[in-house]
């Protein structure tokens, strides 16, 4: 009986030399892709660009919120922490938070008037900064900012954010970042540009906000109600039951 024979290769090593050029090919082509996925990965977690805030809607993604965040019924409230009329309407405000945190959604904006308060923007930042690091440090933040509102300066909204218990380190890096200024700006511009609906509030007219703080009640994401000031509690929960009452 005879056999073919087959020529048989004592030397492997030549078998992967002739594979090697097709190896490297493909190990380039991957390593290309993966540096490609990790700097789009990257581009669009660290250096996220301005034009992506999306500050032109009610409720961006952003902003601080509290209750039931997927409410029917929507408080949209924009505060200026160097106001007068804001810090006096802070504790209606988590009085109804707290009354009706189970049954709408409460979102906060900022509405610094420059104009008129030189620390206004500033405060604003330092709160989109502190609202990184939770709910419960942001309105602490607001608090302490509010609790030296008469003296307000650089150095009183530092000692509010440690006072806070925030990571003063995180929350300068925050502060400080063009995205939280892009946040503040957006805010701004949107309740400047926004046309609000007729309000049933007493003494409350026109359909441009005209001070702060400015709270705009939103029915299916879309405006309803609004007033301007720190008006009565009573007054406030009024006219948010008009809506949640229906």
């Amino acid at each position: 009986m005879t056999f073919s024979s087959v020529p048989y290769n004592d030397k492997p090593s030549d078998s992967i030399k002739n594979f090697l050029p097709i190896i490297l090919k493909i190990s380039g082509v991957i390593i290309l892709v993966i540096a490609v996925l990790f700097g789009v990965n990257y581009a669009l977690n660290v250096y996220t660009p301005a034009t992506k805030v999306d500050g032109n809607k009610w409720i961006p993604g952003y902003s601080a919120k509290a209750g039931k965040k997927d409410a029917k019924i929507q408080l949209i409230y924009f505060y200026d922490l160097q106001c007068s009329a804001c810090k006096d309407n802070d504790p209606k405000l988590n009085d109804i938070v707290a009354k009706y945190g189970d049954k709408i959604g409460f979102v906060y904006r900022n509405y610094p008037l420059t104009e008129i308060h030189p620390y206004a923007e500033i405060a604003a930042k330092g709160a989109q900064g502190a609202s990184r690091q939770g709910f419960e440090k942001y309105s602490e933040y607001k608090k302490q900012v509010f609790a030296v509102q008469s003296e307000l300066s650089g150095g009183k909204i530092e000692s509010a954010a440690k006072n806070a218990g925030l990571n003063v380190e995180e929350w300068n890096k925050e502060r400080n970042s063009s995205i939280v200024s892009s946040e503040v700006k957006a805010d701004l511009d949107f309740i400047k540009s926004v046309n609000l609906p007729n309000s049933t509030v007493p003494n409350v007219s026109g359909n441009k906000a005209n001070g702060t703080p400015t709270n705009v009640i939103l029915e299916d994401e879309k405006p309803v109600d609004w007033w301007s000031g720190s008006i009565e509690q009573a007054t406030q929960e009024l006219t948010i039951n008009k809506y949640l009452n229906k």
